[in-house]
């Protein structure tokens, strides 16, 4: 996550807003390997997000699709089995 994002409460979790005021959002699939988009902040489960316990440590995970978000590329946030 970049150091731009800002985590916003929302009903059922938090949304994830870049500096451009765009939210992260997982509608384009709900598979593992999906990267994800931002789009204009609309409410929608697709741009909820809550955290969980995962490996010791805390995982960003998507409302709609129950996916972990994972950075580890480099390049792109791509949802992952958690």
């Amino acid at each position: 996550m970049a150091a731009h994002e800002q985590f916003g409460a929302v009903e059922g979790g938090y949304r994830l807003v870049n500096a451009a005021g765009l939210c992260l959002d997982t509608s384009t699939g709900a598979a593992a390997g999906t990267p994800l988009t931002h789009w204009s902040c609309d409410n929608s489960q697709e741009q909820v997000f809550t955290l969980a316990a995962h490996n010791g440590g805390t995982a960003i995970v998507s409302r709609k699709t129950g996916l972990c978000l994972d950075a580890s590329s480099g390049t792109a946030v791509l949802q992952a089995v958690c």
